[in-house]
């Protein structure tokens, strides 16, 4: 019974001494950092607690030796070396293994701090050298990326930024409008857009795209905008407008004088001739008449000059009333059939009945049929075919009138220029001399209505206008 128990007792000790070895080469060979750490821990207190309990064994049965219980023969054996120095490896063992374990766990911190801060070392030297703004934020809006960019633009340090909640460093940087659009792309997606911040008397503009970020599972846990200063653009930008308006002044400057000089040409010489007549006491009766009229014609010229001009400059505001497009488009047809007669033009008309009805002021929109037909007209002076068609374009939500004719078209060059005051190409070989006023009016009464007019032409084929105006919804 005594020789079993000692054989049982070294056949466990072997093999616990064996593990034992096991998990040390494992351990010194991989160093903790291909096993997961908790499984080392794990590992450590295991044959600790082994060794440990072996220990323990050990005396438990050097008591019960010395007590008497076991005989004499089993307490020699006891003494033995084996038995007296596996315990001992155990306990031996076990503490290598927690030594090392500590060690290799500290190694491994110190190794996973320099690591990290290396990262965000490298992860802030990238970020504050893009030309581009960066803030990220989490999902509860506070700041938690905030590069150099950022810093000029909103006037704040990034130690200051950063844990601050986004709302709040818009409103300290008064954007106006208030837009938390980086809160709102938590929620609805990417957005592109435009601000502009206020700071004192000092106005900056910035396009900004944001996008979520996500984890492995798709879940949103922030989001992430890169924005740029485009305060030089836009004021670049505005300066170019400004050149632009006082070129285009400068035109309707130059082409008002040279409208406005013609009559006024005309009723000079006229009244030079009437004043030698007079001088000479041979004045002419039946041709002081004819004189007369044919100043007074030109004075309405210079007026209807006039009017168009201020239409052009300052349109009248319109006097809407919800219709359908095709009763103003029958007036026009009514006003225009006559010419179409005598012009040899056949006139097609598609305006179905049951499109959606629009907000406008009747007579300013059949003044822009008017004159679209009426030029499409001169541009066929030996007839052809023109076609008026009326259709609902349901994605911009506006009705659309095509006015096209098989005209002699409109030269590529001028195509850009024709809604500008006083741009004609009316040379007077149809009988009639354009102010370049006309389609001038046309876009100010239609842009007026929130529509819009656009133009497509090619020589000897023919143009055709389109005049999109927004419909009424209900």
């Amino acid at each position: 019974m005594n020789l079993l128990i000692i054989f049982s007792f070294l056949f466990l000790a072997l093999i616990w001494g064996l593990i034992v070895f096991y998990f040390i080469r494992i351990i010194r060979k991989k160093r903790y950092k291909s096993y997961d750490r908790d499984i080392n821990i794990r590992k450590a207190l295991f044959i600790s607690s082994f060794a440990i309990f072996v220990d323990s064994t050990y005396w438990f049965i050097e008591y019960l030796s010395f007590s008497g219980i076991l005989n004499y023969r089993f307490s020699a054996l006891l003494y033995s070396l084996p038995l007296v120095i596996i315990p001992k490896m155990l306990l031996v063992a076990a503490g290598i293994t927690v030594v090392e374990f500590i060690r290799q766990h500290n190694l491994e911190d110190l190794e996973n701090r320099v690591e990290e801060m290396y990262q965000n070392a490298k992860y802030k030297f990238i970020l504050d050298s893009m030309v581009s703004g960066v803030i990220a934020v989490n999902k509860e809006g506070k700041i938690t990326t905030f590069n150099k960019v950022a810093e000029k633009v909103f006037r704040t340090k990034t130690e200051d930024a950063i844990g601050m909640n986004y709302k709040e460093l818009l409103d300290r940087a008064k954007v106006n409008p208030p837009n938390y659009y980086l809160i709102r792309t938590l929620t609805e997606g990417n957005i592109n857009e435009e601000i502009s911040i206020q700071f004192g008397d000092e106005k900056v503009y910035i396009a900004f795209n944001s996008s979520q970020i996500q984890d492995d599972e798709g879940n949103v846990i922030g989001a992430v905008t890169v924005f740029e200063d485009i305060t030089a653009k836009r004021e670049l930008e505005e300066k170019i407008i400004r050149y632009e308006k006082l070129s285009v002044l400068g035109e309707i400057a130059a082409g008002m004088a040279h409208e406005i000089r013609n009559p006024l040409t005309t009723v000079k010489g006229f009244l030079q001739i009437l004043q030698g007549q007079i001088k000479e006491n041979r004045l002419d009766k039946d041709r002081v008449a004819d004189y007369c009229e044919i100043m007074l014609e030109e004075i309405d010229r210079s007026n209807r000059i006039i009017t168009e001009f201020l239409l052009t400059t300052k349109p009248q505001a319109p006097l809407i009333s919800v219709l359908n497009i095709k009763s103003v488009i029958n007036d026009v047809i009514f006003l225009t059939q006559n010419q179409a007669l005598m012009q040899q033009v056949e006139m097609v008309v598609d305006v179905p009945e049951e499109l959606p009805n629009v907000a406008i002021d009747r007579d300013q929109i059949k003044q822009v049929f008017l004159n679209l037909i009426c030029n499409a007209f001169e541009a066929m002076p030996d007839g052809g075919r023109l076609t008026i068609r009326s259709y609902y374009n349901q994605d911009k939500k506006q009705i659309v009138t095509e006015i096209e004719d098989t005209g002699i078209g409109i030269p590529k060059e001028n195509l850009k220029k024709i809604f500008l005051p006083f741009f004609t190409s009316k040379n007077g070989n149809s009988g009639k001399i354009g102010t370049g006023l006309g389609l001038s009016v046309c876009k100010n009464i239609i842009e007026g209505h929130g529509g819009s007019i656009e133009v497509g032409s090619k020589i000897n084929e023919g143009s055709k206008f389109l005049v999109y105006l927004p419909i009424v919804e209900e």
